[in-house]
């Protein structure tokens, strides 16, 4: 089932025109895909077991890197160069293109559709890290992360409002983002200084908990929270 919402159209001048847009999709991360593959074998430890499922990207990567596609039941990568060419024109660049299998087309073939009324108010579309670049891969201890989404501006005093790192590990306590190292704090995006007691390896999943209502004079009575679907892994 694929949830929906109507959005207005703004590149059409009738504004009757809508397009549809999927909400409240689950994304799965490689701490999801090892449980499911190997949840079940007493053999295998969790971190063997996502070794496993990151020594398969790893080696599509480096296939890609030598300029070799990569065909499997779920999709197709491969490449194409872009643009026209005249005269002693030549190329400098090439596309990766990556096409669904017949099978995944299928699997997809008998989704239903169900329209909701409102897209999720809080939302997380991206965490960058400012070092590494990285997005929704690690965090540096020390160094800044940007969050950019809808809603995200941390407003409330209570206990629980604001980010909150928690790892992977639970013999590790949880950590805070204090109010001084929130460096920019806006509807759309957020800058933070990632604490220094982030142990280097471990997995942390980011939570935001705010009263932001959308509107900057009237908060909510009931704090919303939301956990970003990707894990970051400290450097």
């Amino acid at each position: 089932m694929v949830e929906y919402v109507f959005q207005g159209n703004s590149f059409m001048d009738d504004p009757s025109a809508r397009i549809a847009h999927p909400v409240n999709v689950r994304v799965h991360t490689n701490y999801d895909m090892a449980a499911e593959l190997f949840g079940g074998n007493i053999g295998i430890s969790k971190p063997e077991a996502r070794a496993a499922v990151e020594a398969f990207e790893d080696t599509i990567l480096k296939w890609a890197g030598r300029g070799e596609a990569y065909n499997s039941r779920l999709f197709h990568i491969h490449f194409s160069i872009p643009g026209v060419y005249r005269g002693m024109e030549t190329p400098d660049h090439v596309a990766v293109r990556i096409t669904p299998s017949k099978q995944l087309t299928a699997a997809m073939s008998g989704q239903q559709l169900k329209k909701v009324e409102a897209p999720v108010a809080l939302h997380i579309e991206e965490v960058r890290d400012a070092k590494s670049q990285s997005v929704g891969q690690h965090l540096t201890p020390g160094g800044n992360l940007t969050i950019t989404g809808r809603n995200l501006k941390i407003v409330g005093a209570a206990e629980g409002i604001g980010l909150l790192l928690i790892p992977a590990d639970a013999a590790h306590p949880s950590l805070s983002i204090p109010k001084e190292d929130l460096i920019l704090n806006q509807p759309s995006r957020l800058i933070i200084v990632v604490p220094t007691a982030c142990v280097s390896g471990m997995a942390y999943q980011l939570k935001l908990s705010t009263h932001y209502s959308g509107d900057n004079t009237v908060p909510l009575k009931t704090a919303r929270s939301i956990t970003y679907d990707k894990i970051l892994t400290a450097l």
